[in-house]
């Protein structure tokens, strides 16, 4: 209905305001005023879809719906992005009320994630959450599997790699010289991309690992996820 389709709209304005926020030009001529206004509106709007489903989630259907209890709702892929979208913007409200500095939750980013909300409205986008719902649970256990993969590989890294200078590239010499810079790195390599290849024996056994079998573990958590998807479409 009319309802539906204005809500659309103001999500697809939330993104394109987002966007246009972040050019300076734009966000000086418009005003600061233009802005709170705006996120203001939204957030009164999303709050009601969001109260409103909250009231009625008693009543949905878990077979249709996924859900038939508020927790359920809150739970939910629906549930948990209706909240965060409207969430920080009450928390900033909150520490205004209360005198105090607001903490700064980024509610531009926030405004973005927004499109998430589309879903709701296009068929074609619930076969997403469908697909999410029909593999959840492999999911964790390829999740899992991944984690352990890039958690052991990069305290690894750190053991073989971190008294060693990478020579001449000084830029990165204290690429493994703790574990949370070894798992960023190894993140990368994982993805494709090998921007270190001066490793000691050790690492370069670990390397010729990742590749032979790290990296199509890291990977199984997303081919998971699109067999899924696939499955559905093919119903």
């Amino acid at each position: 209905g009319a309802y539906a389709r204005g809500v659309q709209a103001l999500i697809v304005l939330n993104v394109a305001t987002a966007v246009c926020e972040s050019v300076e030009g734009i966000r000086s001529a418009a005003g600061d005023g233009f802005w709170s206004s705006f996120e203001a509106l939204s957030v009164a709007v999303f709050t009601f879809e969001l109260a409103g489903r909250l009231a009625t989630a008693p009543l949905c259907c878990p077979l249709r719906d996924g859900y038939s209890t508020r927790c359920g709702y809150l739970s939910s892929f629906y549930g948990v992005v209706d909240l965060l979208t409207v969430l920080p913007w009450w928390v900033d409200r909150a520490f205004l009320l209360a005198g105090r500095e607001p903490p700064g939750l980024g509610f531009t980013v926030v405004r973005v994630f927004r499109i998430l909300q589309l879903e709701r409205f296009a068929g074609a986008f619930t076969k997403l959450d469908d697909a999410l719902r029909r593999c959840g649970p492999n999911l964790a256990a390829f999740g899992i599997v991944a984690s352990v993969v890039w958690v052991g590989g990069g305290t690894l890294f750190y053991l073989f790699e971190r008294d060693r200078v990478l020579q001449p590239l000084q830029n990165v010499r204290d690429a493994f010289d703790s574990v949370p810079s070894s798992l960023y790195f190894l993140a990368v390599f994982l993805g494709g991309e090998w921007g270190i290849i001066d490793f000691s024996i050790p690492g370069k056994v670990l390397c010729v690992l990742l590749v032979a079998v790290g990296i199509e573990l890291w990977a199984l958590p997303i081919s998971v996820l699109f067999d899924a998807f696939q499955d559905v479409l093919g119903k």
